[in-house]
């Protein structure tokens, strides 16, 4: 079976801390991280949720099905929406697509993921009506930590993320020598809030419908999914 994600690892270990001078690179700071039972229903919910996935994870594999299609149907609703979009829109993301679009979704991406890479070639060559939130976590590799504070302290995040999937193949963006205090709490913000909303591959794609519902999709969606996001951004 071919999957077309990467699963991720709670225990892949942050490097140690190089003392370096503050810097704001990105869009804010995550605050007010939980995903609060009011906003979710309940936090068994989202426990739910991921093991639902895993279950269908399983089937899939027992069935000979491509994991990405499974998840593509298995999209958790967290069932009292807005609390967990205003956690996204206060997190740390790079905005990529549409500039002025009222329409977002938010994409957790790690350097080392190849199917972030081929999401993010999809998107950048799709000319998005949506805004494309990108959220960095460092959950596949030690390195994935550093490449993620070389991108988010560069003076322009954007033009750094696009650099480094640009050099992909050839290993991307030279890791940070050096990582801001801040710089690190945003990763580790990112890694806890992907944690919290029970996604356990990447790349992952949040966003709200049109009933204001919050969806998850897990793994590389197919083409047609993808482009209904990002021409109608749900």
């Amino acid at each position: 079976m071919e999957a077309h994600h990467s699963l991720v690892s709670r225990s892949v270990k942050r490097p140690a801390l190089r003392e370096s001078s503050s810097h704001d690179g990105v869009h804010g700071r995550a605050v007010d991280l939980f995903v609060s039972t009011k906003s979710c229903n309940s936090l068994t919910l989202i426990i739910a949720s991921a093991i639902a996935l895993f279950c269908s994870c399983d089937a899939a594999g027992a069935a000979g099905l491509p994991l990405n299609e499974i998840t593509q149907r298995v999209e958790p609703d967290h069932t009292q929406s807005p609390g967990v979009m205003l956690r996204l829109a206060r997190a740390a993301w790079i905005p990529g697509g549409a500039r002025t679009s009222s329409s977002k979704i938010y994409v957790f991406t790690d350097t080392q993921c190849p199917y972030c890479h081929t999401l993010w070639q999809q998107i950048h060559a799709a000319n998005p009506q949506v805004q494309v939130r990108y959220l960095l976590v460092a959950k596949l590799q030690p390195v994935s930590w550093d490449q993620a504070a070389a991108i988010l302290q560069a003076s322009d995040p954007l033009v750094a993320l696009n650099q480094h999937e640009m050099r992909f193949s050839e290993g991307g963006i030279a890791p940070a020598k050096q990582v801001a205090v801040a710089t690190r709490e945003n990763l580790e913000l990112n890694n806890l809030f992907m944690d919290t909303l029970g996604i356990f591959a990447t790349p992952a794609i949040v966003y709200a419908d049109e009933a204001g519902v919050t969806r998850i999709l897990q793994g590389l969606p197919s083409a047609e999914r993808l482009q209904e996001l990002l021409s109608q951004g749900r």
